[in-house]
């Protein structure tokens, strides 16, 4: 039971233990409240909570168990391909500067068709920058890494924000909503998971 309850852990979303008040100077427009998106943030939290208590109740029988495990694990599996799928045709996001604390610019992100590198450019004909995930150690959601955390003001909202943790540095993004901040960070986790997916299986 010990492992499957990892197994089922493992799949859960990294989220802030507390709800921070958006700033005012957020550049977004949209069409939410701040209200409507931390809720919406709150509600995805209460989802993948309720599978995880659903699945350790101790009136379920080991088959039980088993049988939610592949049931999720075949869910997530099918998300994430989709996630990736969007990710390689990607999306506007904005680029923050771990240099220049104040510099954020719009890039066109997106996956290599192979699915091995995020790529990155003004638009979508000049992805000139790009990183290995194989070089990638984890994907942060929220303003966790130092290029945020420097700042004096934080001018994104940090539930639209993740980054890229790298060997020897970060590479940070913030979203302009819900579903594309979702989409990306459970995305992206996929795409780094894959490899090492792949060599356990083998």
């Amino acid at each position: 039971k010990k492992k499957e309850l990892e197994q089922i852990r493992s799949i859960r979303i990294q989220l802030d233990s507390e709800s921070r008040t958006p700033s005012d100077l957020s550049p977004t427009s949209l069409s939410s409240t701040p209200t409507l998106r931390r809720q919406s943030s709150m509600s995805l939290r209460r989802k993948i909570d309720a599978d995880y208590l659903s699945f350790g109740s101790v009136t379920s029988t080991p088959t039980q168990r088993r049988e939610t495990v592949r049931t999720l694990r075949s869910k997530n599996e099918a998300e994430n391909l989709k996630r990736i799928d969007a990710l390689k045709i990607g999306s506007m996001l904005i680029k923050h500067s771990y240099k220049n604390a104040r510099k954020r610019v719009h890039r066109w992100v997106s996956l290599s068709e192979d699915g091995k590198r995020l790529r990155w450019g003004e638009n979508e004909q000049s992805l000139r920058h790009d990183v290995e995930l194989k070089d990638a150690i984890c994907v942060l959601f929220g303003t966790q890494t130092t290029t945020f955390r420097r700042r004096g003001i934080q001018v994104d909202d940090d539930w639209l924000c993740f980054s890229l943790v790298l060997g020897s540095k970060t590479v940070d993004f913030s979203a302009k909503a819900d579903d594309q901040i979702m989409t990306w960070v459970l995305g992206l986790q996929a795409a780094v998971a894959k490899p090492y997916q792949t060599s356990m299986r083998r």
